[in-house]
């Protein structure tokens, strides 16, 4: 479909809530605001943030609702766009949260999948396509598996590399990686290593710093500069979005924020931070040289996941162009 950005639909669906709640709505109409030829933000009685996508009819798909979600597709209503009404059939995308974080999440989620679809589209190729989506609104109803300063080290990674598009599909490819970023192409792997202290003291697994593949394995050391004047981590997440082509790779990278931000995305993409000093402080150390305790191995039955902390500002770091390109 015809582009749009998040936050022309934010604005949009700010107007439609506003008009819904300055209206006597009843349960099948609803308030709109054109922002495309066939899509238009929404909010029904109760205020609730939606997008309206005038879909061609196709074979009946069910409604999808979730938490945070609810999706009709093929609905007939009345669309009130304050000087005129129309009925129409329609596909209806709601966020039933009146959470602002999720909100905006529903509001970059739905441009994600938007520019995914062709124009017109069917209600079955949306149902589709929403069908890929509904996991990653799955994600914001499980517990965060990382915390703000660890996502946003990786996502300074992503960004300061000359092919984005490599490092998200290399990006926590497997549950059971021991390691952030295992390119095999570009034949390498990385574990970043982020902190909002000023000393490069972090902790580390025995196993990262020797890790059992047949690759070139480096150390990222990143110094997350959080401060509440600063620009917020969505910033560095959009930008990274704008360098990559492929749509399924944007929608790659938000599922592995979904993934591992959980409940908590949308308040780790509102976090602020100094993203200039941050990528500024972004070091590379090769992992054979960073020094690791004296241990027999094979650990003995029983003994498992061997952690220890590790100052690295005593190795010596090796050229960015060596890892980023």
């Amino acid at each position: 479909m015809e582009d749009v950005g998040a936050g022309e639909l934010i604005r949009a669906m700010r107007a439609a809530e506003a008009q819904a709640l300055g209206s006597t709505l009843d349960a099948t109409t609803l308030a709109v605001v054109r922002v495309r030829e066939r899509l238009l933000a929404a909010s029904d009685v109760d205020g609730a943030w939606a997008v309206v996508v005038l879909t061609k009819t196709s074979a009946p798909r069910p409604s999808v609702q979730l938490q945070t979600l609810r999706v009709d597709y093929g609905v007939v209503y009345v669309l009130d766009s304050g000087d005129r009404q129309d009925t129409v059939r329609a596909s209806v995308l709601r966020c039933r949260s009146e959470d602002q974080h999720v909100r905006t999440l529903f509001s970059r989620f739905v441009v994600s999948l938007l520019e995914r679809l062709p124009d017109p589209v069917t209600e079955s190729q949306l149902a589709d396509e929403v069908d890929a989506w509904v996991r990653l609104f799955l994600y914001l109803q499980e517990a965060p598996r990382a915390d703000v300063i660890g996502i946003a080290g990786e996502l300074v990674l992503i960004a300061e590399s000359s092919n984005p598009e490599a490092w998200v599909r290399g990006w926590h490819s497997s549950k059971n990686d021991v390691l952030d970023f295992v390119l095999p192409i570009q034949n390498l792997s990385v574990e970043v290593k982020a902190t909002s202290q000023q000393q490069r003291i972090h902790e580390i697994s025995y196993w990262q710093a020797r890790p059992p593949l047949e690759r070139p394995s480096f150390i990222a050391s990143v110094l997350v500069d959080m401060r509440e004047s600063a620009q917020p981590l969505s910033d560095l997440v959009d930008e990274i979005l704008g360098r990559i082509d492929a749509p399924e790779v944007r929608y790659l990278l938000w599922e592995i924020l979904a993934r591992t931000s959980g409940s908590a995305l949308g308040t780790i993409l509102e976090a602020r931070m100094d993203l200039k000093a941050s990528r500024e402080s972004l070091l590379f150390f090769d992992a054979l040289r960073v020094p690791v305790p004296a241990v027999e191995l094979p650990l003995p039955p029983g003994v498992s996941g061997l952690r220890y902390r590790c100052d690295l500002s005593y190795c010596e770091p090796v050229q960015r162009a060596l890892v980023l390109g």
